[in-house]
């Protein structure tokens, strides 16, 4: 890779595959890289196909050795070196990154931009309390070491300062709006279907599959016998598709995605308590998805409109909203000025300049 010299040399240092999106992480990282205007190479593993806990956690310490001798190669002849390390995996990874990485360049400037708090999630997850143990210890670490530390709304800041005694920088989630072009698929849709969206693997997003499977699904069929119900998504169980409404998608194309968003019935995101901002339902929000979700779900996000998206707290209102159809009524009016407003609210490419400037980092 050819840097030019004296001009800022940006890596993002993943620990998933994140070049082509798909998760909500992968878009994450996938937005800020897009916006990068200064030299940048992105760095991530592909890991999809080990299976095997133990055999993918020393994939990808080999990957992490490899970075560092890569990244040595690139950065030797340059001055303004950045380093951004993306906390979307277990945060061991990013601690280990970042050790070897401060010995090896030591004049580099490390920020790491966390999506989620990690021993929140551990805990929630009910993890092994040695895990847990260790994840907090990282996660200080990190946040108190990196020359920046950034999280993606206030409520996050609030927890940091809260459990480490640290005062990180809000870099929220944002899209990069060229990745929500439309088209139709060349697959069958279904004529009326609503739609849940992230993989299942994903603790939250598997609680709110279930929720809805287990408890809204029936609540919605009385009233809408011929709707279907679309999954997309990874590591969704193909046993659970016992009804032949019930259709799961598996990673498709991202044009195709934004498709089924924009013409559902409406989007059901019945999300539990949980770190971060939903980048699915940013996005749906510009693209003009009918979004139907707890308090939860939109937890660090800048509503405009206290209708849209519709948020319910119990299964009673929700059957309200549907059987009324007040998810249409309220997208009726105003949806062009909201779409634009969360648009220009999330495009990652002024959220991430408007980060560096806040850091002087071009100075």
């Amino acid at each position: 890779m050819n840097f030019q010299k004296n001009k800022i040399n940006i890596f993002v240092v993943c620990f998933y595959f994140a070049s082509k999106g798909g998760n909500g992480a992968a878009e994450v990282t996938l937005s800020l890289f897009n916006s990068i205007n200064d030299n940048k190479k992105l760095f991530e593993i592909n890991d999809t196909k080990i299976k095997n806990i133990f055999l993918n956690f020393i994939f990808k310490i080999k990957n992490i050795i490899a970075f560092i001798f890569k990244i040595k190669k690139i950065i030797r002849n340059y001055n303004k070196n950045v380093i951004i390390i993306e906390g979307a995996s277990w945060i061991g990874y990013s601690f280990i990154f970042f050790l070897l990485g401060k010995f090896f360049f030591k004049k580099s400037t490390f920020i790491y931009h966390s999506h989620n708090i990690e021993y929140d999630i551990r805990i929630k997850n009910k993890s092994n309390k040695f895990i847990i143990f260790l994840s907090k210890y990282f996660e200080k670490f990190l946040f108190r070491y990196c020359n920046y530390s950034t999280v993606v709304s206030l409520n996050d800041k609030k927890r940091i300062k809260k459990l480490y005694k640290e005062n990180p920088y809000i870099l929220e989630n944002g899209v990069d709006i060229k990745r929500l072009k439309i088209q139709k698929p060349i697959f069958e849709v279904p004529k009326k279907y609503f739609m849940f969206i992230g993989s299942y693997w994903f603790n939250p997003n598997k609680e709110a599959i279930d929720e809805i499977l287990d408890k809204l699904y029936p609540i919605i069929i009385k009233i809408y016998p011929n709707i279907n119900f679309i999954i997309t998504g990874s590591g969704f169980p193909l046993e659970k598709l016992k009804n032949k409404n019930i259709k799961y998608f598996k990673n498709i194309k991202k044009n195709n995605l934004n498709f089924l968003i924009k013409n559902a019935e409406f989007l059901l995101f019945p999300m539990k308590k949980a770190t971060g901002t939903k980048i699915k339902i940013i996005e749906s929000l510009i693209l003009g998805g009918r979004i139907i979700t707890t308090i939860h779900g939109v937890k660090g996000i800048n509503l405009i409109s206290e209708s849209i998206p519709i948020i319910y707290r119990e299964n009673y209102e929700l059957k309200k909203i549907i059987k009324n159809k007040i998810y249409k009524k309220k997208y009726s009016k105003n949806s062009k000025r909201i779409m634009l407003y969360y648009k220009k609210k999330y495009y990652m490419k002024f959220i991430f300049n408007n980060f560096l400037k806040k850091i002087n980092l071009n100075e």
